[in-house]
């Protein structure tokens, strides 16, 4: 009987001694359980991210297809712009009332329009020196001040007719 505890005795150190031995292992498969699921799971988002990415691409690739097939965007400048072009070259002794702005059907420049500009100026020189500046600018085809509109020499008001393909 006493060799029988023995032996189970023996039988339970050892299986101690043998869980003991195994336990670093299994924490480090664990361990490694969780990065690879981690990792698994990064990647899983960047594939999604990725996707999302590519049918962006292929929507903006549409979209650019479908803007080059309407016309050159590059050429056309908005209303706005304009507006701060005629802005940026009128002096404090021109005064800007109003602004008309309609496209003009023509079928040799599709992007043709008009812009008819009114204001007060405070003498003949400024308005013809406004005139100039929007003359020198390449955006307007045509500048137009009707000869009526010089008749006075101060306090002119004058509407003028601006044409281009903006």
């Amino acid at each position: 009987m006493r060799i029988l505890v023995l032996f189970f005795w023996g039988i339970f150190i050892t299986g101690i001694i043998g869980l003991a031995s195994l336990l670093p292992a299994y924490f480090l498969s664990k361990t490694k359980y969780r990065s690879v699921t981690e990792e698994h799971q990064s990647l899983t988002k960047i594939l999604e991210l990725k996707e999302k990415n590519d049918n962006l691409a292929s929507l903006l690739k549409e979209l650019e297809e479908e803007t080059t097939v309407l016309g050159n965007k590059t050429s056309i400048l908005l209303p706005t712009d304009i507006f701060q072009k005629i802005i940026g070259k009128k002096s404090n002794a021109i005064s800007l009332g109003a602004f008309t702005y309609q496209i003009v059907p023509d079928k040799k420049d599709p992007n043709k329009k008009s812009l008819v500009v009114s204001g007060i100026a405070q003498t003949r020189e400024s308005l013809v020196a406004f005139v100039d500046k929007l003359r020198g600018d390449s955006v307007f085809s045509r500048v137009d001040l009707p000869v009526s509109n010089l008749a006075k020499s101060s306090k002119i008001n004058f509407s003028l007719t601006l044409e281009g393909s903006f």
